[in-house]
């Protein structure tokens, strides 16, 4: 084998021209495939470094009332974990915003309070120091903290004289006791960890906000575990009926919970790469075929001088699978780009933990393919090597044996090649589509000029509603004196992202069946600020205080859905969240959520000086929202209270755009490998027209000697070629059809029979084989009819 490969060095080196091409072609096919392998090894295949991973399970709050899921509360955490015999251990956790107070300078911080056998369990061992232990949330108010290894690097120069170091974390003492390195950074978002003392949260069974990961036993399963949280969700039901009725728990594997509603897509581009694998294999196949034609005369001697049949197939093997290492080679090349700017194009907590990269697993399966691509391109001139006629090809000229399995040959390839790059077209067009229908949806408020400054508030001393509720009155009133703000407003959300969820009814007994709605806890100047129409009523003002009337603000879809055609104004609504009976004073329009994604939602709006939270984002309206005046804004928030941490700054708009990072980046990705598809369609099409005006070119001269003209015989060459596309693309209609309907969940207000999608990629198609086949054809029309001749 070692002397065909060398032997193939020579000849292919003889060609530099179909080397160059068959490599690129190669390159794309098996470059796709090791992209998208490192990203499925990355999200689905290998999420964490736990040990025994297929074991860990993520087991969250399900409510028939509504779709989703939630957390669980303490108290059903705290009964799931004495009374599951499927999990040998559980733990649970939630992600809060501390403040790292480090002299005047306030810098937040995600922080996860976590049950203190979280480590032990995914089996992590600290870079420094140690980890938990049993003890650390035995006392309340525990003061130990495990700091995550970028934040070791970044604020502490990964210094190890930090252990035993107390720092301020809103503005309690922690003593640092241990590094956990990134590789077990766990929730993704987490760069801090703090034990979950007892008096951290809420008790009450309604207050669902910690995500619990368990761990199966030996000989346990997920099936037996979800039997049994069946059995468990059924007694906490009887136990507790005011909380949790018609709630139970569901499972999910951490490469699920990971990547949530992306599963589909990760499916849809594996897919998709094979099927570019494919298409590069038919199209390197065709040309190796048309090369083997064209060396007839050569095999046939090599036959008559003692080579077997064995030894032409090989030498054609090593060809192709050269031909592949090559592609392979440069593939790899072609992967860690697209993985860089797959990287590059998504915000930083999208890709926490994400390691994009040419591991050994990528290089195997790259390996896999390239023996697999070889096999494929191979084959198909391997059999016409070996159906050669000894006699007829040392008779014929240059390749005309067997003429008739050769055309059919290429004719079914080419052929199967245009219908699968059309399939890939359309299922690129349709998440192109889909992606600009989400941009261009109404979000129902104010984009351009409004800056939203995300705040976080040490507990000490904000730890009284009172006092939160002065800071902000106060910080409000500042940055409105700040020159250039037109109206300034504070929000628990973005109002785009998602919300807080509480259950409403109101006051009637049919139509007040309780039910899930988004809450948004605003102040005053909220809807003016963010230019949310009123459509009737009033909004909130500075007479709306604990001591009167508890009010809220309503959506249109919310109303609608309440009080269909009758006036809202002063109905009364049961948020079950507050626990309080509120009038509700006006409506606003709707506005879209969750990345513009979702259909319009039921909303309520609370006045913060009636329903004080914990953390609220300031939108600050501006005619010019330049980063000058985002200098201004923290430096006036920090002359209130330097304490006071900013965990994000920035436009509107750009945190909308980041919101739908993940969409654009999935349609970036198969947009591209669409257009790929496109390219080696392109590159076959040309291929196999210009092989033909080669073979037909006595033909030609004969035409063009009796009177045929260039632009005839042009399109004589053309029409032939439009024939094998319209096959090609009347059977990727078929597939085109098949894949939209399995792409329709993963689309926003496009039907996956979208006609402008399927028409305007039948349009590029034809225009693409009109131009790959003219080119060729019309040059061919334009030789001399006596030197086509001479040549036969």
């Amino acid at each position: 084998m070692i002397r065909d490969l060398k032997l193939a060095v020579r000849r292919l080196s003889r060609s530099r021209g179909f080397l160059a091409t068959s490599v690129l072609v190669m390159a794309v096919g098996l470059g796709s495939i090791s992209a998208v392998t490192s990203i499925c090894n990355e999200v689905l295949f290998n999420p964490y470094p736990f040990p025994d991973l297929d074991r860990f399970l993520i087991v969250q709050a399900v409510t028939e009332r509504s779709n989703g899921r939630f957390g669980l509360s303490r108290p059903d955490f705290e009964d799931l974990r004495n009374l599951s015999s499927q999990f040998d251990e559980i733990a649970a956790m939630a992600v809060v915003q501390l403040n790292l107070i480090e002299g005047d300078q306030a810098t937040a911080v995600t922080a996860a309070r976590t049950t203190t056998n979280l480590f032990q369990m995914i089996g992590a061992r600290p870079l420094e120091g140690r980890l938990f232990q049993p003890s650390d949330s035995l006392h309340e108010g525990s003061t130990v903290v495990l700091l995550g290894e970028d934040v070791w690097r970044s604020h502490f120069n990964a210094d190890s004289e930090v252990l035993g170091r107390v720092i301020d974390l809103n503005g309690r003492g922690y003593e640092v006791i241990g590094i956990v390195p990134s590789s077990h950074r766990f929730p993704d978002q987490a760069e801090i960890w703090v034990p979950m003392a007892k008096e951290v949260h809420e008790t009450e069974r309604q207050q669902r906000g910690l995500l619990a990961l368990g761990r199966l036993g030996p000989s346990s399963n997920r099936d037996t575990a979800e039997a049994e949280l069946g059995l468990i969700a059924q007694q906490l039901e009887q136990d507790h009926p005011g909380t949790n009725e018609t709630w139970s728990f569901a499972l999910s594997s951490l490469s699920e919970f990971r990547i949530g509603p992306f599963k589909k897509t990760v499916g849809l581009l594996a897919a998709i790469v094979v099927l570019i694998l494919i298409i590069a294999c038919v199209n390197v196949g065709s040309l190796l075929l048309e090369r083997v034609s064209s060396q007839d005369r050569e095999f046939a001697v090599r036959y008559s001088l003692g080579s077997s049949q064995w030894n032409i197939s090989r030498m054609v093997l090593a060809e192709s699978l050269l031909l592949s290492f090559l592609g392979g080679v440069v593939g790899l090349a072609f992967a860690y780009t697209f993985l860089r700017l797959i990287l590059t194009s998504l915000p930083p907590e999208y890709i926490a933990n994400l390691n994009f990269g040419l591991d050994p697993a990528v290089f195997l399966i790259t390996a896999l393919s390239t023996v697999v691509a070889a096999i494929l391109a191979g084959v198909l001139p391997v059999l016409r090597v070996s159906q050669l006629d000894l006699n007829t090809c040392l008779k014929e000229g240059g390749g005309q044996s067997v003429r008739f399995y050769r055309q059919r040959a290429r004719r079914i390839l080419i052929v199967g090649e245009i219908a699968l790059s059309f399939v890939l077209l359309i299922a690129a067009g349709l998440m192109v589509r889909s992606f600009l229908n989400l941009q261009a949806v109404n979000p129902g408020h104010r984009l351009e000029g409004v800056l939203a400054v995300d705040l976080v508030l040490p507990s000490n001393p904000y730890s009284a509603a009172d006092l939160r509720k002065s800071y902000y009155q106060d910080l409000l009133q500042r940055v409105g004196e700040v020159p250039g703000v037109e109206s300034v407003a504070a929000g628990s959300f973005l109002p785009f992202a998602s919300w807080g969820r509480s259950y409403l009814k109101d006051e009637s007994g049919v139509r007040g069946a309780e039910f899930l709605a988004g809450v948004q806890r605003v102040s005053g100047n909220y809807f003016e600020t963010l230019g949310i129409p009123v459509l009737l009523g009033e909004t909130f003002s500075s007479f709306d205080r604990e001591d009167t009337k508890q009010v809220a603000v309503i959506n249109q879809g919310l109303a609608s859905r309440l009080w269909p055609g009758e006036n809202p104004i002063e109905k009364l609504l049961w948020v079950a969240s507050d626990e309080v009976w509120r009038t509700v004073i006006g409506t606003v329009g709707d506005i879209q959520r969750v990345g513009l994604g979702g259909n319009s939602q039921y909303d309520i709006y609370l006045p913060y000086s009636q329903a004080s939270g914990g953390r609220m984002i300031l939108f600050a309206a501006a005619n010019n929202a330049e980063p000058s005046l985002l200098l201004l804004l923290r430096q006036t928030i920090r002359e209130v209270d330097p304490n006071v941490a900013i965990k994000r700054a920035l436009g509107l708009d750009s945190a909308l755009a980041d919101l739908v990072a993940p969409q654009r980046t999935i349609s970036l990705m198969i947009l591209i490998f669409g257009l790929s598809a496109l390219i080696l369609a392109i590159v076959g099409i040309y291929g196999f027209v210009s092989f033909q005006v080669v073979q037909r070119r006595r033909e030609i001269g004969i035409r063009i000697a009796l009177g045929g003209t260039t632009q005839q015989v042009t399109w004589l060459v053309v029409r032939k070629m439009i024939i094998l596309a319209g096959a090609g693309i009347g059977i990727g209609l078929l597939g085109g059809v098949l894949v939209s309907q399995l792409m329709q969940s993963m689309l926003f207000q496009t039907s996956g029979l979208d006609p402008v999608t399927f028409l305007a990629v039948v349009v590029l198609f034809l225009l693409t084989v009109f131009v790959a086949s003219y080119i060729p054809a019309s040059r061919a029309a334009r030789v001399s009819p006596a030197l086509a001749l001479r040549s036969e």
